[in-house]
């Protein structure tokens, strides 16, 4: 069931990509199914896997908001590698800055915004550990909102040192805007599951 499941992600990822650029695919529509990776779409991906994890937990009824708080822990080491695999990559640049712990970094010294995203990970994956961590939940779900509402607001914080943020107008920076609408609505969850 499960594998049936991922592969029909894989096949919403796919598809997805060819649909959206069918006018390079007419001529050849059989290099739709090659195993070119610069063919995935990431969106997609991840709205597919979404939804056969939505339906999977459905047909096994599984309980939504304790299966979440058992996948954060999955999520906050996840946010710890992609740190890291900015910082590896050179993605996810800091903006310049003649600061003594700047990097040389794409012709300019900057900040390691990289390395202040690991940073706040890691701080949040030990906030969240269960037992160890300063956050002892006791409704279900409260780990995984505690966990997003963090997440948010350290990109909040961080989005300001970064080299590569898309603006809106005012100064404001997109992501910037997505992270206090997601803080709201983790913080409105979290005072409806105290109530």
């Amino acid at each position: 069931m499960l594998r049936s499941l991922v592969g029909s992600e894989r096949c919403i990822r796919d598809r997805s990509y060819s649909a959206s650029h069918f006018s390079s695919f007419a001529e050849s529509p059989g290099s739709i199914v090659s195993l070119n990776t610069a063919l995935l779409d990431p969106w997609a991906g991840a709205a597919g896997a979404f939804l056969a994890a939505l339906i999977y937990g459905h047909r096994s009824q599984l309980p939504f908001w304790n299966t979440l708080d058992a996948l954060t822990h999955l999520l906050a080491v996840f946010a710890v590698a992609s740190g890291l695999s900015h910082l590896a990559s050179g993605d996810a640049y800091g903006a310049p800055a003649d600061l003594p712990w700047s990097i040389w970094l794409w012709g300019a010294n900057r900040h390691p915004s990289q390395v202040y995203e690991t940073g706040a990970a890691l701080f949040i994956l030990f906030a969240i550990w269960p037992q160890k961590g300063f956050i002892r939940p006791q409704a279900p779900g409260v780990r995984f909102l505690t966990f997003i509402a963090l997440t948010a607001t350290a990109r909040l914080f961080l989005e300001a040192f970064r080299g590569d943020s898309t603006l809106l107008t005012g100064g404001l920076r997109q992501a910037q805007l997505a992270a206090w609408i997601v803080l709201a609505a983790c913080l409105w969850g979290l005072k409806k599951w105290i109530k």
